[in-house]
């Protein structure tokens, strides 16, 4: 899936961008040398159009691979994405890498909140890479709470649908 496919199935939603600033490439390249990251190109460029935002509709759900302790189904929802600048909302992704780098794998970074402390992440070296996961805050160790969501950035978006819950 190209950013164009991306960005036709986010045209499905209503969303919401709280970044006040146009971001730059430079900006991202400076986020993956300084944790040691590569992000893939697809959530780049989702990052610098789409950072610090949240989906508005009801009933927006992503469909997991594998499903997580919280929900009833293969069904979860994401909040807020998180972006390049810091925010009213406590949006800005090097925050979040700094608040869970000591509660994450090497390589792992949260890119979007879900309900009561849980995030989604994004795998950005080894085998994995591009992998997103839901991790589950209950967990106090680093085996067995992350549940892999889809094998792609793209193909998480591609996941979201509306649905009643």
């Amino acid at each position: 899936m190209s950013f164009n496919e991306i960005e036709e199935k986010l045209k499905e939603f209503e969303i919401e961008i709280f970044a006040e600033k146009k971001h730059t490439e430079g900006e991202i390249e400076e986020l993956e040398k300084k944790y040691r990251v590569k992000l893939p190109n697809d959530y780049k460029q989702f990052l610098l159009k789409y950072g610090a935002s949240m989906i508005c509709d009801d009933g927006v759900f992503y469909k997991s691979l594998e499903q997580d302790t919280w929900s009833e189904d293969e069904f979860q929802v994401v909040e807020f994405f998180y972006g390049l600048e810091e925010t009213d909302l406590d949006l800005d992704i090097q925050d979040k890498i700094n608040t869970y780098a000591e509660r994450f794998p090497e390589g792992i970074i949260p890119i979007a909140s879900s309900p009561f402390g849980n995030e989604i992440c994004l795998q950005t070296k080894g085998d994995g890479f591009g992998k997103i996961y839901f991790w589950d805050h209950e967990y106090r160790s680093s085996e067995g709470d992350f549940f892999l969501i889809a094998n792609s950035f793209a193909d998480f978006i591609k996941s979201l649908v509306k649905k009643e819950k």
